[in-house]
């Protein structure tokens, strides 16, 4: 799920309520239905009750900044294992490693 313009996002009737200011209709998703959120406007206001719903439902959401590359991620930290290991191996990755990926990423967005 994509938010490109300006919305207030908040959770009505158990589900995801968009509320665009340049328009008198809203709209509705079930929020189970949701796998990711991407929020790609500046005038975006989501509400904390959104926010922890979307995560209770695995959804992962994912910011984006001012050229529209994603900037940050929230994951739900509580209900997957693999989500803890993942974690655990960033944290432990060495300094030289860390650098090689540093390289390989750098290499990759200038062939970009």
């Amino acid at each position: 799920m994509y938010f490109g313009k300006d919305a207030y996002l908040s959770v009505k009737n158990a589900q995801l309520h968009v509320r665009y200011p340049d328009s008198e209709r809203d709209a509705t998703i079930p929020i189970e239905d949701i796998g990711i959120v991407i929020l790609d406007h500046y005038r975006l206001t989501l509400s904390c009750t959104l926010l922890n719903k979307l995560l209770q439902q695995n959804a992962a959401v994912i910011t984006c900044n001012e050229k529209h590359l994603p900037l940050g991620m929230f994951l739900n930290l509580d209900g997957h294992s693999q989500q803890l290991l993942h974690l655990e191996a960033q944290i432990k990755t060495t300094d030289a490693k860390k650098g090689r990926l540093w390289k390989q990423i750098i290499q990759q967005k200038l062939l970009n």
